[in-house]
């Protein structure tokens, strides 16, 4: 956004690596949405594939949901999925899940 004059400046402040911080949620469902948006993102990609072969009312049949959950996937609503939900989709659609756990670098360590 342009400023209005040049006697005003734009502040830009650095986010976080995670958006759900900068949106002011607590570190702990700021890092449970970080999750769920990923497994989500994974999803969609998967869903997009198969609906190059397929509708959303054929996917809906093979996935065992309905045709207005396929659409929610579609159009990023990931609020009513879980992320078991979501990992039990992906394995229907014969996807592997690898999760890798590590500390935090010192420089990303959250002291309290």
């Amino acid at each position: 956004m342009a400023a209005k004059n040049d006697s005003e400046k734009l502040t830009i402040t650095k986010g976080h690596q995670n958006v759900f911080m900068d949106l002011n949620f607590s570190e702990e469902e700021a890092n449970s949405l970080w999750m769920k948006s990923r497994f989500f993102n994974f999803l969609q990609k998967a869903v997009d594939k198969e609906l190059t072969r397929c509708t959303q009312a054929q996917l809906a049949k093979k996935l065992g949901i309905s045709q207005p959950l396929i659409s929610k996937i579609v159009n990023d609503d990931f609020s009513i999925f879980s992320v078991e939900r979501i990992a039990h989709l992906l394995f229907k659609l014969d996807y592997d899940i690898f999760i890798d756990f590590k500390p935090k670098s010192k420089s990303k360590k959250i002291i309290k």
